[in-house]
């Protein structure tokens, strides 16, 4: 059984907006189906257009509000999930949108737990005007028997200039559990700063500071899974954009305060908000692509990879807004540079694998989690220490440190949580912030 979105797109909800962090907007606005191609909130309708690989399709068009960081969101009827469900599409453009500087395609599920609406994402892609097709596909085989709705969104990359995104043939379909692709299925996962220690603070002398520290941090969880890594585009279809990284973050993430605490001295112990140390997605393996006939031993499991990225600073005399402004172009530059370092052992692998069989191992996993690492590392150092600031805007007397924990799939899904320190230092403070890593 195959449920074809198009056909109930015109019971959707349509809402546009301005992005904010990675899910809440502004000035948003509730559309209209099928309304004009000049409307500046942004537009969803179903036609039949010339795709930008010059082939004629019926798609449904999904334009983003026509504003910086513009984005467009498609809330779908509620529908029971087939045995072994899974979402495809195909993803692209409309032909002639060369001034677009691309644009991020999601798909999220909604279904209830005890009565509670829940939500997450299943897919993420980032797509430019490339002149090609995307194929891609989500695992709901958690949800199948379930009643579920779906929610397509699109968010410009940047400028919403020409983001004339279209989805093809959107549909939940049943897929048979055949090869390893659908026996792995995609895991909740939790990755939880749950506590500070402070050894040391900052503004230790309590007759000169007795106002003590005031730490806070800027807190992203990094995924790099079968979510953001397609394998059999990137390596059947040599479209290396394929291969990226997920980057969570937004809101108390990383602002002033959100730790919860003033006043703090060495010898102070006190729990992590869960609005500001607690990150919640889905994780998938990485499947590797094998041509017919062909057999593989990798374990998609062992590939995939989460990682927490901590920058721990103490406020003084940096504004909020300035704060939140340096979070925001952390997020973006980090996720730019750890991209292309994904790109870089994607391509490796292919270079390395034989045409029958096209896969990444637990190493190149390794590899990629080394080379993440390092980049967070020179890129925050970059950012802090060049000229003593961060982004030009933090105070260097702000910054204590920053540290990053990583874990694998198989990691996450052992019984019981991976507990993690990180360890922060600075020439007059020591903070130990600790966590864990589960599913759940």
């Amino acid at each position: 059984m195959a449920i074809d979105l198009t056909n109930t797109a015109d019971g959707a909800r349509w809402v546009t907006g301005q992005l904010v962090d990675d899910h809440n907007t502004r000035d948003s606005n509730e559309i209209p189906w099928n309304g004009s191609t000049g409307d500046d909130r942004g537009f969803a309708r179903f036609d039949t257009v010339t795709m930008e690989n010059g082939s004629s399709k019926s798609a449904l068009r999904t334009h983003p509000k026509w504003v910086p960081n513009g984005t467009i969101k498609g809330f779908f009827p509620w529908v029971t999930a087939p045995d072994n469900a899974v979402f495809t599409a195909q993803i692209g453009f409309l032909d002639g949108a060369s001034a677009s500087d691309g644009a991020e395609f999601w798909v999220f599920e909604h279904h209830r737990e005890n009565g509670t609406h829940v939500w997450n994402p299943v897919l993420r892609r980032q797509k430019g005007y490339t002149g090609e097709l995307l194929d891609v596909k989500a695992d709901l085989t958690h949800l199948s028997g379930e009643e579920v709705f779906l929610e397509l969104r699109v968010d410009a990359a940047g400028r919403s200039t020409q983001d004339w995104a279209a989805w093809v043939d959107p549909k939940i379909e049943s897929q048979l559990q055949t090869g390893t692709p659908m026996e792995t299925g995609t895991m909740p996962v939790t990755l939880e700063l749950s506590r500070v220690d402070c050894r040391d603070s900052d503004e230790e002398d309590r007759f000169l500071a007795p106002d003590g520290d005031e730490p806070y941090v800027l807190a992203l969880a990094l995924f790099v899974d079968g979510q953001s890594i397609d394998v059999v585009e990137a390596y059947l279809n040599n479209n290396y954009d394929a291969a990226g990284a997920r980057l969570r973050g937004g809101g108390r993430h990383g602002t002033h305060g959100n730790l919860g605490q003033g006043n703090v001295h060495g010898g102070d112990s006190f729990p992590v908000p869960d609005e500001t140390g607690t990150f919640r997605d889905r994780m998938s393996p990485v499947i590797p692509a094998i041509a017919s006939g062909a057999q593989t031993d990798a374990d998609p499991k062992s590939v995939a990879r989460a990682a927490l990225i901590v920058v721990l600073l103490e406020q003084d005399n940096t504004s909020t807004q300035a704060v939140e402004a340096g979070y925001r172009k952390l997020r973006t530059e980090l996720k730019s540079e750890i991209e292309k370092k994904v790109r870089e052992v994607a391509e490796q692998v292919a270079e390395n694998s034989s045409n029958d069989e096209i896969e990444f191992t637990e190493q190149d996993g390794n590899d990629i989690a080394d080379n993440i690492k390092g980049k967070v590392t020179d890129t925050v150092k970059k950012r802090t220490l060049d000229r003593f600031d961060l982004f030009g805007i933090v105070n260097p007397d702000d910054f204590i440190g920053t540290e990053f924990e990583v874990w694998t799939f198989d990691d996450i899904q052992q019984n019981e949580p991976q507990s993690f320190r990180m360890e922060f230092r600075s020439d007059t403070a020591h903070y130990v912030l600790n966590g864990n890593a589960r599913t759940e």
